[in-house]
């Protein structure tokens, strides 16, 4: 056998040689990538090296597509070396593609069909991978001007049905961001209820009435990664809230909010064509400032400072295949910041801040399977 041709069975040569014996050198069978075989043949020992060449024409696939690539996913199918992109059925996403052809100098390509639609371009081609059912391919295959069709080269990406808690409403409004190496499917479930508009009260701090505004919300998003297959479904709950004093001993101001966040991350199984609930995570977020009171700069009467100091944290324990991570992000951990103005009551105002702090950013002890 001779890339999948059996020499054996070749009958007709190319060669004027007829009623003498000759023998087939092994050692120098050539194929090029134009359907031809090329053989040598020596009647004597003493000819073995300066063999006649015959040849043979053999029907069969004389090029195949090399590589069909997007900024998502790239080899065959499965390939283990390759980048695999999962994209959701029903969704709209319009995807690139390249294609890699390799054939010799002779061969034309005329088209290409994809799932056994005609494509006019040889190079490139673009697709709605929505279009794809669940467990859905995508197949490219190169025809050349005398109608040869290659092999048929199957796109390194699955198609995951609609994830859990996910309705026909949450498909309309999901909408897929293209991040470098993937697509990432969000939808706001609720974008963002507040429980009531605001609850004031006053309290009581350093002698002086401090009014508080709490404006507690509520957030449910969920989003879908192309390149992890992963279906993450959170909650938010928390709020923005202020308060302000004419007359805080030597502050003015003082801001702080918190909010509560829980979810449920799911695997997409291509093999079984379901979902696996696959990991939990709980996170909590602070932050806080407190600043001083404007006061004039003596030099320019329209100017004027301030003085503030700001925190926050944001923490996150994540469970995902019986292995825990903690990941803690405090941007900043604590900073100073002075910030100078130039204003007139009722016509403008201008400001800029200088800010200096300490960052704090940590994961332990490692990144979930």
């Amino acid at each position: 056998m001779f890339n999948g041709v059996n020499i054996g069975c070749l009958t007709t040569l190319n060669t004027k040689l007829q009623n003498d014996e000759f023998v087939v050198d092994s050692s120098l069978i050539k194929f090029d990538s134009y359907n031809t075989l090329w053989f040598g043949i020596w009647m004597s020992e003493n000819a073995v090296d300066n063999p006649t060449w015959a040849s043979v024409t053999i029907e069969g696939h004389t090029y195949s597509i090399k590589n069909v690539t997007s900024t998502f996913c790239a080899g065959k199918y499965g390939d283990a070396h390759g980048h695999k992109a999962t994209f959701l059925t029903g969704v709209d996403c319009d995807v690139d593609f390249d294609v890699k052809i390799e054939k010799g100098d002779r061969i034309v390509i005329d088209h290409l069909l994809v799932n056994g639609t005609r494509i006019n371009e040889t190079g490139s081609f673009r697709f709605n991978v929505g279009h794809l059912g669940v467990g859905g391919r995508l197949e490219v295959v190169a025809v050349d001007v005398d109608g040869k069709e290659s092999k048929p080269f199957r796109v390194n990406l699955d198609i995951a049905d609609y994830p859990p808690l996910w309705s026909d409403i949450t498909r309309i409004l999901a909408e897929p961001q293209r991040e470098r190496r993937r697509v990432l499917y969000t939808a706001s479930v609720i974008n963002e209820l507040f429980i009531f508009d605001a609850l004031e009260d006053g309290l009581d701090i350093a002698g002086e009435d401090f009014p508080i505004s709490l404006c507690p919300s509520i957030k449910l998003y969920q989003t879908f990664e192309s390149d992890t297959a992963q279906f993450h479904a959170s909650s938010d709950v928390g709020g923005a809230n202020k308060g302000k004093a004419q007359n805080l001993g030597h502050f003015s101001e003082l801001e702080f909010a918190a909010s509560f966040s829980g979810g449920r991350i799911y695997q997409w199984q291509p093999t079984a064509r379901t979902w696996l609930a696959a990991g939990t995570d709980l996170g909590v977020k602070i932050s806080g400032q407190i600043e001083t009171p404007k006061f004039r700069v003596p030099v320019f009467p329209i100017a004027y400072a301030k003085v503030g100091l700001l925190a926050s944290g944001d923490f996150m324990v994540q469970e995902q295949d019986g292995v825990y991570q903690c990941d803690i992000d405090c941007d900043p951990l604590v900073a100073l910041r002075g910030t100078v103005g130039v204003g007139v009551d009722g016509l403008l105002c201008g400001e800029g801040y200088l800010q200096g702090g300490v960052v704090l950013h940590a994961v332990t002890p490692g990144t979930p399977n």
